[in-house]
């Protein structure tokens, strides 16, 4: 199996199937989508090679198997050509490939590379399990399992993804992590990486993840920052120390952050059940 997947599960039954299925995990990640794709500026590229290089240092730090990024892996989209594939989206990580836009201001790019870059170093649980389909054709099908914090269940015949806002969150943490990794040494533009520093797009979600590492610091021996190490690693490992601890000390407050919203009144909402009124009024308040 390649470094790109972490874990794999295979519920084929034909043998030729399971075959297929342990080649297809020992491969790189798979193509990516068929769209055109820009040639970056230079400026755009310097800002690429330098985060990718911080971000594969700051996950490494808490147990990230993925090598820097490839170039390969990283592609630039026209905005027209990203928002019909990517409609909502302002950049994207899937299946370890990161989709940016041309054209933005090179301190968004920063961000926004830092932010997918992030995801794409997460830990990866894929599941390749086999369908018939509508020929009679036993075929296999992918399927994520688990992708950093983040994980799919079921209920009944329909799938839905829990921890999605908790893992933004600590996806922006790293990100933020990896900018100031910049801002030491990388070479940019110095205006460009403080401009970009501090940005957090998901910022409601952060403050009460930052609220978390306060409150289970008893669990970690006291000290915050180990729990936050807890949740950085439960990211890239897969791991689930720091929601464990969490339902020890609440029980039901695992439920409340699996279908946590990103928007802030929600979020609020949320802190206030948790019992963190503090945190309700930074997000009500924040400018």
């Amino acid at each position: 199996m390649s470094s790109w997947i972490n874990r794999l599960t295979v519920s084929a039954t034909e043998p030729e199937l399971v075959s297929l299925a342990n080649a297809f995990a020992a491969a790189p990640p798979p193509e990516p989508f068929g769209v055109p794709e820009q040639t970056p500026s230079a400026e755009e590229w310097a800002v690429i090679d330098a985060v990718r290089h911080a971000v594969a240092a700051e996950c490494a730090e808490w147990g990230s198997a993925c090598p820097v990024t490839p170039p390969g892996q990283i592609h630039f989209l026209s905005p027209e050509d990203f928002d019909s594939l990517f409609d909502g989206h302002r950049a994207i990580n899937t299946m370890r490939h990161t989709y940016l836009r041309t054209g933005l201001p090179l301190h968004v790019l920063v961000y926004q590379a830092a932010h997918e870059l992030s995801h794409g170093h997460s830990y990866l649980h894929l599941a390749i399990g086999q369908f018939t389909d509508d020929d009679g054709c036993i075929k296999l099908r992918p399927a994520t399992r688990r992708h950093g914090i983040s994980c799919f269940v079921r209920h009944g015949t329909e799938k839905r993804r829990v921890f999605l806002n908790v893992n933004e969150a600590v996806t922006d943490i790293l990100a933020d992590r990896a900018i100031r990794r910049l801002q030491r040494d990388c070479g940019l533009d110095p205006a460009i990486v403080e401009e970009a520093a501090g940005t957090f797009a998901h910022w409601p979600t952060v403050y009460l993840v930052g609220r978390m590492f306060r409150y289970l610091k008893d669990d970690f021996g006291g000290k915050r920052s180990a729990a936050r190490n807890q949740l950085l690693r439960d990211y890239m490992t897969g791991t689930n120390g720091f929601l464990k601890a969490m339902r020890r000390r609440q029980p039901g407050s695992v439920r409340r952050l699996a279908d946590l919203s990103h928007l802030p009144v929600p979020t609020a909402i949320a802190a206030a059940h948790l019992g963190f009124p503090d945190t309700v009024e930074t997000i009500l308040t924040h400018d």
